[in-house]
């Protein structure tokens, strides 16, 4: 990615950072927003913004472009977590919902420890395909 874009070390470590800010500031937002609408709408709706985020970072062309849409991804995934624990909180009772945060938390931890094997062995695979970039 960073041959492609032409990304210096400086831009590749501000995009990981700013998808950070973005994850930091728009959680309590997001949060206000699922209080007042209707969870069973609002979650969809956040994971189809990611993907639709996610997808777009195979289009960008620069790294301004790449800064802005990890940005909008910080944005975009900043309500998940917090709107899954609130739906196992409103569901679960007080005795159960430990448990049931550890698996979420679990499930979180173990889909990171794979999610970089599995994504190397796909763009190392598909690297040069219709020759696109595999990290495209």
């Amino acid at each position: 990615m960073d041959d492609s874009l032409g990304l210096t070390d400086n831009q590749y470590s501000l995009a990981i950072i700013l998808f950070q800010v973005a994850y930091v500031v728009f959680g309590v937002p997001s949060n206000m927003l699922l209080s007042k609408l209707r969870p069973s709408i609002y979650i969809p709706c956040i994971v189809f913004t990611w993907g639709g985020v996610v997808a777009t970072l195979a289009a960008i062309q620069t790294p301004a472009q790449l800064l802005a849409i990890r940005f909008l991804l910080g944005i975009a995934e900043a309500g998940y977590s917090p709107a899954v624990l609130f739906m196992i909180s409103m569901w679960y009772r007080r005795r159960e919902q430990s448990k049931r945060f550890m698996i979420f938390w679990t499930a979180g931890i173990l889909a990171g420890a794979f999610a970089g094997i599995l994504a190397g062995a796909i763009a190392s695979g598909l690297d040069g395909a219709h020759g696109i970039a595999g990290w495209r």
